[in-house]
């Protein structure tokens, strides 16, 4: 393929070509334009909250150490000795003042600069200077509201302008603790692969049209547990859900307009009811708080009412913060990290733990669904003499489609949406990564 990229084979205005998900060389290219060259998630500030804490993850193909310095710094350090080319660090999460590379020795402290070399005099008549070999960091490194995001393009917009309405997502994901924030436990972390394309997943963030067909099941033995309907959320006419396109490529399925989900029956505080020792909390809150005060408070903390997707590779659902890595152009892992209130009663982040075992993750009962699906489409997507997949519901040719657009549940603008900013990081002008 030619450094010139040509969306309008790839993308329409109301579909998507099989090409986009099975070609290795388009694959390669998202890599450099859209994950190497702008914005993406890395971490949760309190996944590394003392000095020396850090994190081992990746940007694009890029090994990165998300790591807090001795002096407090969060720096995004690309995990690769400057020596030989080895990877310095090894383990997903730690804390440490030093990194080592077992190759040759070299070794560096955590907030990158080079601490020493060994066997030095080798290194005298070549005018070897220790300070200009520190470890490469992301020239770009920043946060919203304790979420942790890099770059490795020097010339971006500032954070706060791409995020643009989808920061307001992130605050009510962050506001629904009641202000006092929300904090990831380190080491508690669900991680799947799956062999299809990352895109999948993205779309299925915001895809509300899924859920009453694929989950079919779990909605259905839910009904049998709680003795109440399955949930109707997803049920045309009975839907409060709103499907949001944000700029930039963020989406949402927004829960929050309508009725309350105490009003559907099917809400997360009964779906947490059969964990182990729920009962017993649930009787304590009561006696505490009233049962209709504890009742609404605990599916308060337990889901936020909202899915979120932030181009191109986190998600927010519910309680949950879902980190979307690409692998290759059919492998992708997930990473799934279950979200507690600062500061909550031990029992009530227990609870919100349990809720989002119930569905999501390698265990849970909806989860699973998804990534089936997700191999289904790859697989089906061999099938290229089909060429193009739809993403037309709810799209009137007639009127231009644009960024802050709403539909129904089951309305795809929000993939559009996503597919816009796709074509746009991957057009020819993007630059980097060609």
């Amino acid at each position: 393929m030619t450094p010139t990229f040509d969306p309008a084979r790839y993308v329409r205005p109301d579909a998507v070509h099989s090409d986009a998900y099975t070609d290795e060389e388009v694959f390669r290219l998202e890599m450099g334009r859209i994950f190497e060259a702008g914005w993406v998630y890395v971490g949760h500030e309190t996944e590394v909250p003392e000095k020396g804490d850090y994190r081992t993850t990746f940007i694009g193909r890029q090994p990165v150490i998300f790591a807090r310095g001795d002096d407090g710094t969060i720096r995004l350090l690309l995990n690769r000795c400057r020596h030989r080319g080895a990877t310095v660090c090894q383990d997903l999460a730690g804390n440490s003042t030093f990194f080592r590379c077992h190759y040759h020795g070299w070794t560096y402290k955590n907030t990158g600069e080079l601490a020493g070399v060994t066997l030095p005099d080798g290194y005298a008549a070549c005018g070897f200077d220790v300070k200009s070999l520190a470890l490469r960091a992301a020239p770009r490194c920043e946060s919203y509201r304790g979420f942790v995001f890099g770059s490795l393009a020097p010339e971006l917009e500032p954070l706060d302008e791409y995020l643009g309405p989808a920061a307001g997502y992130i605050d009510r994901f962050v506001d629904s603790a009641s202000g006092a924030g929300v904090q990831v436990r380190r080491g508690v972390t669900h991680r799947y692969r799956f062999r299809a394309n990352w895109k999948l997943q993205m779309e299925n963030t915001v895809d509300g049209y899924h859920p009453g067909f694929t989950h079919r099941s779990f909605f259905d033995m839910m009904s049998d547990q709680t003795g109440k309907r399955a949930n109707p959320y997803f049920k045309r006419g009975e839907s409060p859900i709103r499907s949001k396109a944000l700029r930039n490529g963020h989406a949402a399925l927004d829960f929050g307009a309508g009725r309350s989900a105490e009003e559907f029956g099917d809400t997360f505080y009964e779906r947490v009811r059969n964990a182990p020792g729920a009962e017993d909390i649930f009787a304590e809150f009561r006696r505490e708080l009233g049962a209709e005060v504890a009742q609404k408070e605990l599916n308060r903390l337990i889901a936020t009412g909202l899915n979120v997707a932030i181009f191109p590779n986190l998600g927010l659902i519910q309680s949950q913060i879902r980190v979307i890595r690409p692998i290759a152009v059919d492998e992708t892992e997930v990473a799934l990290y279950p979200t507690e209130v600062v500061g909550a009663d031990p029992r009530m982040n227990y609870l919100r733990r349990r809720a989002q075992e119930v569905f999501f993750g390698p265990a849970g009962m909806g989860g699973p669904d998804d990534v089936e699906m997700f191999r289904r489409c790859q697989v089906g997507m061999a099938a290229g003499a089909v060429g193009w997949t739809v993403l037309a519901r709810g799209y009137d040719p007639s009127v231009e489609e644009s960024d802050g657009s709403e539909g129904d549940f089951a309305a795809e603008n929000a993939q559009r949406a996503q597919y816009r900013q796709w074509v746009r990081k991957m057009s020819a002008d993007a630059g980097a990564g060609a």
